[in-house]
């Protein structure tokens, strides 16, 4: 009520004070403006009057007689008679005084030819020789020197002559000069009287009009505008606090004016807002009841007001598009139990499990996990509000491969009233982390029974290597010491095989493994393997076979890791076969282009074989298909998994086929770039076990570890390269800067070693200014073998890598080609 009284107080004061405003200020500017108007033409006319007076005067004086007056100050017959004329002008044009004044020559002094307003003298001597001040006479000495009188009269005050209007002109000899000036004062205090009485009359006739505008409004509108303006803004007050039922007296809103136009259009916002209300009202009464598929029809509503009902349709789409972007099942369900809107998820978890059509209790079979469609009794608490504690579960749905794991919640709205608008259910598939955990327990299992594997199959050949070495140190027979020697070889390759192995896993699994780009024959390629297994399979018993059909030799790969992928194959099947049985490798070329070719290789044998659940686990890494094989055999259960990631990379596949006891089949393809180039020697190289003659050549060995330098000296002594040693790179760097240029042909630098590493010796020879700096080949000496620690050695100035364990043929082939001997 009090916003109501305080805006009908605001319109009205405003209305009254703008109208008051407007009225005051056009009367008081007409009553400014006639009061200015009339004082204006008054005193025109005095001034006028003055000015003519003084010009008229001078036309009853003789300028010559009252030079003579001025000199004689004596009065003849002809004074007595201007007198009389001028005494008888002044009574004829009312003026208060009329003189004639002229300069004698006193000082500050004035002398008086005529006045008239010295009463008591006779007419003939009148007032003539009378001196006054100069400051009485403002303007005279100016009219006297240049002759010209007052443009308009001048306004005079004081105590003794009154309130005057006065002005001065000339009066002129016969020779044109001024010898005196008449002077006209005008009484003005009765216009001064009529004018103040005019600007009362003015100020009471504006007094008077302004109450009679403040009883008009007062009587008229405020009656026809304020009331009704007090309706209407009750009207919208009411409305802005939510009551939607304007009551509007019909006599206000048929009127035809604009109050009434203002009156109906509130009663139309009202009808109209009552109406998005209820409509808004009812869609979201629908979405707390959980039916978030009802929509309002904005094309019902006028305006902007479809455009509300729109946002408000809009807002429960993205309420619905969040649900349906979840990925969990989502589902309201109404308090008879029935869905009646789920999310996107929701729905493929029905069409999953077959229950679009589900003609019994849904909530209770799924809730049950289909073992029931009877409503649990927690369930139905919760739908009855004898209980509002959220229900968490988890249950199966499905079966055999379909079979899916959920976590299942129900959550019940308006947990603090006895009735609830619905309930929500929520189902999380949890089938990914169930079988996810299931996985990484086996693979647990698996990695521990391969690291129990590898204990074993290391500590084998660890075993043979130190048993035979103490029984060689005993021994003095050379023949026997040999023979042991050559078995403690056996035992480091097949130890230095297993390491390999897990080396080249673990850069599979860190997709790290890559393949080296080279010509090579394939044909040549394929004989070494066949001659390396030979021997094998001649102490096996068993009969190994190859062919070949090839029509593009020369090829562009990797030469050892495809002969890695063949010799896992052979020596699998060897090591699976019986005795007296066969093993076969056959090669064809399947398919070929401009510039590639797509063979087929395939590795045959008689031997033990496996059954089909064996298969399926075939190239698990970590994983061998029977554990009594593996202690029988041997193996990590690494093999398979490289050679299926070496034939991925060669763009080939590989399967197998194989039956118990029957022997088994593998097959598989690479696709590789074919030329004509001139073949790489690389693998006859390393056939290649001839004497090699150094003896014109010097190297310095730089390693830490003094029996690696032992072993670099030993496998060369063969060859007659002179050798000295550094035990770390500073060393080596201060050796290098004492050599006379060219002294060492190249130098063996190990990678990491205590005071200065290899790349930092390395770069320190580099820097020398010397000629040989350059040129001299440094080769990395390091057990790091991954690509990094390759590409490692030659960005610090290396001119190439070979690993450890040190192999002398690979070792001489790269001092070799380095040094282009």
């Amino acid at each position: 009520m009090h916003s109501k009284i305080k805006l009908r107080n605001s319109v009205a004061t405003r209305i009254f004070v703008a109208a008051f405003l407007c009225f005051a200020v056009i009367s008081f500017a007409n009553a400014f403006i006639s009061y200015s108007m009339y004082k204006h033409a008054y005193y025109n006319y005095s001034n006028e009057t003055s000015l003519n007076s003084n010009f008229q005067a001078t036309l009853l004086i003789d300028g010559d007689k009252i030079e003579h007056y001025a000199k004689t100050l004596s009065m003849d017959g002809y004074y007595i008679k201007m007198a009389e004329r001028l005494n008888a002008f002044k009574t004829t044009i009312n003026a208060k005084y009329l003189y004639i004044m002229a300069d004698t020559g006193i000082q500050g002094q004035f002398t008086y030819i005529y006045d008239s307003e010295y009463e008591g003298m006779n007419p003939g001597k009148h007032i003539l020789g009378l001196t006054d001040n100069k400051s009485i006479f403002i303007g005279g000495d100016e009219v006297l020197s240049t002759g010209k009188g007052f443009a308009k009269a001048e306004y005079y005050k004081d105590d003794r002559f009154g309130e005057l209007y006065y002005a001065y002109s000339p009066i002129f000899n016969s020779q044109g000069k001024a010898v005196a000036f008449v002077g006209t004062d005008i009484d003005i205090s009765p216009m001064t009287i009529a004018v103040a009485r005019y600007r009362n009359g003015v100020i009471a006739i504006f007094f008077i009009a302004v109450v009679l505008f403040a009883l008009i409004y007062a009587a008229s509108i405020r009656r026809i505008l304020i009331q009704a303006l007090y309706v209407v803004t009750g009207s919208a007050d009411r409305l802005a606090n939510g009551e939607l039922g304007l009551d509007i007296p019909s006599a206000l809103s048929k009127r035809k004016d604009e109050i009434g136009q203002l009156a109906n259009v509130f009663i139309s916002i009202s009808q109209s807002v009552s109406y998005l209300v209820e409509g808004a009202g009812n869609i979201l009464n629908a979405a707390r009841e959980g039916k978030l598929s009802e929509r309002v029809n904005s094309a019902d509503y006028k305006g902007d007001y479809g455009l509300v009902m729109d946002a408000v349709n809009n807002t429960i789409d993205i309420f619905c598009q969040h649900f349906d972007n979840l990925p969990e099942a989502i589902g309201f369900f109404s308090m008879d139990y029935a869905m009646v809107w789920g999310n996107k998820p929701m729905a493929s978890f029905m069409k999953l499990h077959g229950l679009e059509n589900f003609n019994g209790n849904l909530l209770a079979y799924i809730v049950s996990g289909k073992k029931s469609t009877s409503m649990e009794r927690k369930t139905d608490d919760l739908f009855k509000g004898r209980n509002t504690k959220d229900i968490e579960k988890v249950i199966t749905l499905g079966a055999g491969a379909g079979e899916r794991t959920y976590v299942l919640s129900l959550h019940r709205a308006r947990k603090n009233v006895e009735t609830a608008a619905c309930v929500m259910l929520v189902l999380t598939d949890i089938t990914i982390l169930t079988r996810a955990k299931e996985d990484a327990e086996m693979a647990s299992k698996a990695k521990s029974n391969f690291l129990s594997q590898m204990s074993h199959e290391i500590r084998t050949p660890m075993n043979a290597i130190i048993g035979m070495t103490q029984i060689a140190k005993r021994e003095t027979d050379p023949g026997k010491i040999k023979t042991y020697i050559d078995q403690i070889e056996s035992s480091s390759n097949h130890l230095l095989g297993l390491i390999s192995d897990v080396l080249d896993m673990s850069k599979i699994e860190a997709g790290k493994l890559e393949l080296t780009e080279e010509i090579f024959s394939l044909g040549e390629n394929i004989d070494f393997v066949a001659s390396m297994m030979k021997n094998k399979a001649t102490d096996n018993e068993i009969t190994f076979t190859v062919k070949k059909d090839i029509k593009h030799d020369l090829i562009i790969s990797d030469s050892l890791r495809l002969n890695q992928v063949i010799i896992n194959l052979l020596s699998n099947a060897f090591k699976f076969s019986n005795k007296n049985g066969h093993v076969n490798l056959s090669v064809s070329e399947t398919e070929s282009g401009l510039d590639y070719a797509v063979y087929g290789f395939i590795v045959t044998d008689d031997g033990i074989g496996m059954n089909k659940d064996d298969i399926s686990r075939l190239f698990s890494p970590f994983t061998q298909v029977d554990g009594g094989v593996t202690r029988k055999y041997g193996g990590t259960g690494l093999g398979l998994a490289i050679t299926k990631a070496i034939v991925k990379m060669m763009g080939g596949i590989i399967r197998v086929e194989s039956e118990k006891d029957k022997g088994s089949r593998f097959y598989f393809t690479i696709r590789v770039k074919i030329t004509k180039d001139e073949v790489n020697k690389s693998v006859q190289s390393k056939k290649d076990g001839g004497i090699y003659d150094f003896s014109k050549l010097r190297a310095l060995v730089v390693d830490d570890v003094e029996l690696n330098r032992t072993i670099m000296s030993g496998l060369f002594s063969s060859t007659g390269i002179k050798i000295e040693d550094a035990v770390n790179g500073s060393i080596a760097v201060d050796m290098f800067a004492a050599s006379a240029p060219g002294y060492y042909d190249f130098i063996l630098m190990d990678m990491q070693m205590p005071v200065m590493d290899g790349c930092t010796a390395t770069r320190a020879i580099r820097d020398m200014d010397r000629p040989d700096a350059q040129s001299v080949v440094i080769i990395a000496m390091t057990a790091n073998v991954f690509k990094e620690d390759i590409e490692l050695a030659l960005q610090c100035g290396m001119n190439g890598h070979i690993g450890k364990p040190v192999d002398f043929n690979n070792t001489v082939a790269t001092i070799k080609r380095l040094l282009n001997i």
